[in-house]
């Protein structure tokens, strides 16, 4: 729907050219073509919605738990530098 309301402005008197047509809704076919494609080679047997109690979502969850903690301490430390540098500007501030 979006790639064809893309064009509207063609249809306003003396808007309309050739390359913005082709540049308009070129993509529509080249989208079908690498869709009908895609499921035609290898969509066949991929499904497509994976119920909940197949999905694996603890694997790895060590790595992203481990990830997460460092980026709150680096944010917790940026927070602190902040805060301490502050201190200076705003002593400075109040005379």
């Amino acid at each position: 729907m979006l790639l064809l309301c893309n064009g509207f402005t063609l249809s306003y008197p003396g808007q309309s050219t050739t390359n913005g047509f082709l540049t308009t809704y070129l993509g529509i076919p080249i989208f079908l073509v690498l869709w009908l494609g895609h499921n035609v080679v290898k969509g066949r047997n991929d499904p497509w919605l994976i119920r909940p109690l197949e999905m694996d979502l603890t694997t790895g969850l060590a790595g992203v738990e481990v990830d997460a903690e460092t980026w709150e301490r680096m944010e917790a430390e940026k927070r602190g530098a902040q805060n301490h540098a502050g201190g200076w500007w705003k002593r400075l501030n109040c005379l």
